[in-house]
């Protein structure tokens, strides 16, 4: 009965890591866009919330994932590298999975930018893994997954204060592989679309955003499968301006 119990688990496991991952590159958290990023570098540190039951890991359950990125940019856009843990407890049993690793990086290319305030318009990609195990037995659920958007801000503000609010659509696609399922490198494709505010002042920053994707789980291309995870997350930043590495600008009108 154990077993059994164990094995409805993990297929209510998979199920949700198909639709945590999904939301971005990191389990359960946004896709952050910071649209008119200033020539330097920042740490940033922040969480996500799931939304709805397509977010959820098991029913009735609001995992909380946390973790942080570095950041790195110059005149025309920025690239980032970040680590995130997300804990996906089963109100049955606690214990049941070890906490969610997941990995990801990518870049932003300015497309256009023609100061320091108004439009700005970016290129966004990138790419991010995570993997789940069980506590007891040797059972993985391993996920990668990659992305392709734009985005569209609005930039203002004065003086050392800065602000952002933005849209960002994508494209992504994500391979699964679960060994006990038998399912091994299977990739399918989804879309998502994340909106958020960023604020900076003087250095410091703090973000929000909220994040919805759409992705078919099924083989035979039928709906019924289809998973729409919806996530909120926020942040807090600090920023290193190094002025000598340029001024930002898009490679149109910049």
């Amino acid at each position: 009965m154990k077993r059994f119990v164990g094995k409805i688990a993990a297929v209510i496991l998979v199920l949700g890591l198909s639709a945590g991952p999904l939301a971005a590159q990191f389990v359960n958290s946004p896709f952050y866009v910071f649209p008119s990023y200033s020539p330097g570098w920042s740490i940033n540190v922040d969480v996500g919330l799931a939304m709805n039951e397509d977010a959820e890991f098991f029913s009735g359950e609001k995992p909380l994932s946390y973790g942080g990125q570095v950041m790195v940019g110059g005149a025309v856009g920025y690239i980032y590298g970040g680590f995130h843990l997300v804990d996906p407890k089963d109100p049955n049993d606690p214990t049941f999975v070890d906490k969610g690793k997941s990995f990801g990086g990518g870049a932003a290319l300015t497309l256009y930018n023609k100061g320091s305030q108004g439009f700005v318009s970016n290129l966004q990609l990138g790419v991010g893994s995570a993997s789940f195990s069980e506590t007891e037995g040797s059972d993985k659920v391993s996920q990668k997954q990659g992305l392709l958007g734009l985005s569209g801000a609005f930039v203002g503000g004065s003086g050392s204060t800065k602000f952002e609010i933005y849209v960002a659509p994508r494209l992504q696609m994500v391979n699964l592989e679960w060994a006990s399922a038998g399912i091994s490198s299977r990739t399918r494709s989804g879309y998502g679309v994340s909106g958020g505010v960023n604020v900076e002042f003087s250095g410091f920053g703090i973000y929000g955003a909220i994040d919805w994707s759409s992705v078919n789980l099924a083989d035979d291309g039928s709906e019924a499968d289809r998973t729409s995870p919806l996530v909120i997350g926020f942040g807090l930043m600090y920023h290193f301006l190094t002025p000598s590495w340029g001024t930002a600008h898009g490679l149109i009108g910049g």
